[in-house]
C-alpha cells in the first residue's frame, strides 16, 4: 500500500497542465480489437489526447452545460451523444495513421481538423477508446497504483 503521506494541496497543482499536454494512445482496429497499424513498417495508428482534468475538457463541458441550461429542457439521448463527441473532439491534439481510405487503396493521410476529428469520433469503438484514455489519469502521470 505504500507509505502514508497525506495529501498536500500544492502537490497536485500541475495535474491540469500535465493532462493538457496530452498522451499518445495507440488505437485498436474496431473490427479485430488488435492494435491498428499502417504502412510497410506497421507503424502504430495513434491519437494524442488531453485528459479530462485538462482546461480544454472543462471548458468544453462548461459550454455544453450552458447550452443545455439555455434550452430549459432535458437533452435528448442523441444530443447527449453529440455533445460528448464535441467535448472529446476539443481534446484531440494530433493523430498519425488516419487516412481517407485504406493506404493500400491509395488513401492519403487526413489532417487532424475539427471536421475529421468529428468523423473519426462518430465511430463508436473509436470514441470509446479515446474516452477511456482521457479518463485513465494514471497514464498522464506515468505511475500506477501499487494495488
Amino acid at each position: 500500500m505504500g507509505t502514508p503521506s497525506g495529501i498536500s494541496l500544492t502537490q497536485f497543482a500541475d495535474l491540469a497542465s500535465q493532462e493538457e499536454a496530452g498522451i499518445v494512445v495507440q488505437l485498436d482496429d474496431p473490427r479485430t480489437g488488435e492494435p491498428a497499424t499502417y504502412g510497410p513498417d506497421q507503424k502504430p495508428v495513434t491519437i494524442t489526447v488531453a485528459g479530462s482534468y485538462a482546461p480544454r475538457f472543462r471548458d468544453a463541458e462548461a459550454k455544453r452545460l450552458a447550452q443545455w441550461a439555455k434550452q430549459r429542457r432535458a437533452p435528448k439521448g442523441t444530443e447527449v451523444q453529440e455533445s460528448q463527441r464535441e467535448t472529446v473532439a476539443a481534446c484531440v491534439l494530433a493523430w498519425d495513421g488516419i487516412f481517407d481510405r485504406p493506404p493500400e487503396d491509395g488513401g492519403t493521410p487526413l489532417p487532424c481538423t475539427p471536421e475529421h476529428i468529428r468523423q473519426l469520433l462518430a465511430v463508436p469503438p473509436i470514441f470509446a477508446q479515446v474516452w477511456e484514455a482521457m479518463h485513465d489519469h494514471e497514464r498522464f502521470f506515468g505511475t500506477r497504483s501499487p494495488s
